[in-house]
């Protein structure tokens, strides 16, 4: 329900800025199926897997799993496809992790 709250909102204040710009992501077929992905395989897998380390552990653990994920993204990134570690990104999400114990 909060996501789609906050998506509402998203596309609300969008408009406002982009009114011309809003659905362009829906004027090409091609976009629909790495969209759909992306919200199927991205974002309700990461909803579903918080929840369910909520429900084996607790909150805490599963917040910070959530929170070091751009580390793991960063480090996979790094071994996957052998790209160089950009210093900006790395250390913003360092500094995250730790800003949030």
């Amino acid at each position: 329900m909060r996501l789609l709250v906050a998506g509402g909102f998203v596309l609300i204040l969008s408009s406002f800025k982009f009114r011309s710009q809003l659905f362009d992501l829906w004027r090409n077929r091609n976009n629909y199926l790495p969209f759909l992905a992306y919200a199927i395989l991205g974002i309700f897998s990461v909803q579903y897997f918080f929840y369910l380390c909520v429900e084996y552990s607790n909150a805490t653990t599963a917040t910070i799993l959530q929170f070091i994920s751009p580390i793991f993204i960063l480090l996979y990134n790094r071994i996957i496809y052998k790209k160089k570690l950009l210093k900006v990104p790395f250390y913003m999400s360092w500094s995250l992790w730790l800003v949030s114990f």
